[in-house]
């Protein structure tokens, strides 16, 4: 299974306590069985600055939103409606 990233987040799409994927140099986003230590949860959100701070020993600084994606991906809700 390949690991398609979602390039549509935004910061109001993340809330604390999230568990997400990152990668701290970059916004090529592999797939997270191959990276179990860029799996982290979220524990502050800077909406001005647009950046997410994740309890991680790797990570000392806020992560551009760009670079997290959801551990495991959301899937798109679909709304059905039978009239």
């Amino acid at each position: 299974m390949q690991y398609i990233p979602n390039r549509n987040n935004k910061i109001t799409d993340f809330k604390i306590g999230d568990i997400v994927v990152y990668n701290y140099y970059d916004s090529n986003l592999k797939d997270p069985k191959d990276r179990p230590t860029d799996i982290g949860e979220i524990i502050n959100i800077n909406i001005n600055k647009n950046y997410i701070y994740i309890n991680a020993r790797s990570v000392s600084s806020g992560i551009c939103v760009s670079s997290i994606d959801f551990y495991p991906q959301r899937k798109e809700r679909k709304i059905i409606i039978r009239i």
